[in-house]
């Protein structure tokens, strides 16, 4: 019997985060080869390390309370050093738990998602699973990944072998190569850097009906937040400099069809006795005939009293939209705004009209939906004033809650071309630095460093203050519908 152990680093358990969102991709992942290990010789495990407890867990970074102390009382910042004090120790405590129950079945293959800010995580558990199973491959995809693996190969040895792009069919045919004792560097979207010859590149799942739905109870469902994700569409057409998305799913919006999505409902209520619902798409509304027939669907079956979350761009809605959205049960939104300058609007690559942005969250709040909104200060070009635009519309939006950070450069994006011509470059030293999204990691503003901070200081703070209130009022109405929902049952 050979074993195959998917895993989750570590991260957000660290930070004192207790219940992290499910890991849908390992879901995926999962469901891809249900049918090659039910009678096989293979046996499949996953790991998560965001449910193993962190003795020494610092402040959560998004508890309620540690949140209002960084906005009203600036030296209440969480050290971030804790997190690379546990990266760089392989003598921690959880690390030691959590390669024990990775290593438990002398596992073949490991496979593992990371992400930007993980690499120096990721570092030291490739150098514990080599020095403890020497034999073992590790296989390791996600985005940055994709974006970023040529790179990956001389920061971080040891890695076996590299999914590059969507990892479904990927994974099927490295489990199918396993029991047929084949290699692994053969298959497509396989990249391996002892022979990068055979690489060659996946094509994109075109009917994403095709892949199985997620498996949604990997572990117990009381170690997640209590919401369930769905998945409706893969790809974003727009080309804003920032986002990296477009690396793993392309520039073309895919879509499942509204019956595919529907299902998937009806088995996170009634398998599952799910209620709250996010639809993780890049921009869910894209398509509005599909919106309307989606929606339609939705009432007819009766989950119009669900707590439905989607993420939209503000240009691609209008009010006869939001108002059959707030039918259907939708009773949040989320929008990437970025900024209240014109100019760095045009350049950043959104170009949303600034009353339009206004004019579609106060409806969207006069209808009872709660918003989202999310803002980026550190913009190339931008100047104090543009920052000061920011933080007159973050006031004059009225949205229920405004999250700001400071700017992010991900490989495969505009802005980390940028700045890499600085001499910028995501490594060992600055990759958990990603994780303080209020402190800039990069400038490549107009402005001074030490303004720039204090620019992303005071935008965040502006937001943030405004945000408690909405924090407050939406956690109100999700446990008055849920009460609701238990009187109903």
């Amino acid at each position: 019997m050979k074993n195959i152990t998917l895993c989750r680093l570590p991260h957000n358990s660290i930070l004192g985060i207790k219940h992290s969102a499910y890991p849908l991709w390992a879901g995926y992942l999962f469901s891809s080869v249900n049918d090659l290990i039910s009678d096989s010789k293979i046996r499949l495990n996953f790991v998560d390390g965001e449910t193993i407890h962190h003795t020494n867990s610092i402040i959560a970074k998004n508890d309620f309370i540690n949140k209002a102390m960084y906005a009203f009382l600036p030296k209440a910042v969480i050290n971030f050093d804790k997190l690379k004090e546990f990266a760089l120790n392989e003598n921690d405590p959880t690390w030691k738990s959590f390669i024990n129950l990775v290593l438990q079945n002398d596992p073949s293959l490991i496979a593992i998602s990371a992400y930007s800010n993980q690499l120096t995580t990721l570092k030291i558990f490739v150098k514990i699973v080599k020095k403890q199973l020497s034999n073992c491959k590790i296989l390791l995809g996600g985005i940055h990944v994709t974006a970023d693996y040529r790179n990956l190969v001389n920061l971080i040895p040891g890695i076996d072998y590299y999914c590059i792009g969507e990892g479904e069919q990927t994974f099927r045919e490295v489990v199918q190569s396993l029991i047929d004792e084949k290699d692994i560097e053969e298959i497509p979207g396989i990249y391996s850097p002892q022979d990068p010859g055979k690489f060659r590149p996946r094509e994109l799942i075109q009917d994403l009906d095709q892949i199985s739905q997620p498996n949604r109870l990997l572990a117990p469902k009381n170690l997640y937040r209590d919401e369930f994700h769905i998945f409706s569409s893969r790809g974003c057409p727009f080309r804003c400099n920032f986002c990296s998305s477009h690396m793993i799913w392309s520039r073309k919006t895919r879509y499942h069809s509204a019956e595919r999505i529907l299902s998937e409902i009806n088995l996170i209520v009634e398998k599952l006795n799910g209620y709250r619902i996010i639809f993780v798409d890049d921009t869910f509304t894209l398509d509005k005939k599909r919106i309307f027939q989606i929606m339609n669907a939705i009432v007819e079956r009766g989950y119009s009293n669900l707590n439905i979350h989607i993420g939209a761009r503000i240009d691609t809605v209008d009010e006869k939209m939001l108002d059959i959205l707030v039918r259907s049960g939708i009773k949040s939104m989320s929008f990437g705004i970025e900024t209240g300058s014109p100019k760095i609007q045009k350049l950043c690559g959104k170009n949303i009209n600034i009353q339009k942005i206004i004019d579609i969250l106060h409806y969207a709040h006069s209808i009872g939906i709660h918003t989202l909104t999310y803002y980026i200060v550190g913009h190339p070009q931008e100047t104090e004033e543009d920052v000061e635009a920011t933080i007159r519309l973050i006031k004059a939006a009225g949205a229920s809650r405004a999250s700001v950070c400071a700017m992010q450069p991900l490989p495969g994006t505009e802005i980390y071309e940028l700045a890499s011509k600085t001499g910028f470059k995501i490594g060992l030293e600055n990759s958990i630095e990603i994780d303080q999204q209020k402190v800039p990691i990069v400038n490549l503003t107009k402005m001074k460093d030490e303004t720039l901070k204090q620019k992303v200081f005071k935008a965040y703070k502006v937001a943030n203050r405004l945000s408690h209130i909405g924090m407050l009022i939406q956690t109100y109405y999700y446990y008055i519908d849920k009460i609701k929902k238990s009187l109903i049952v």
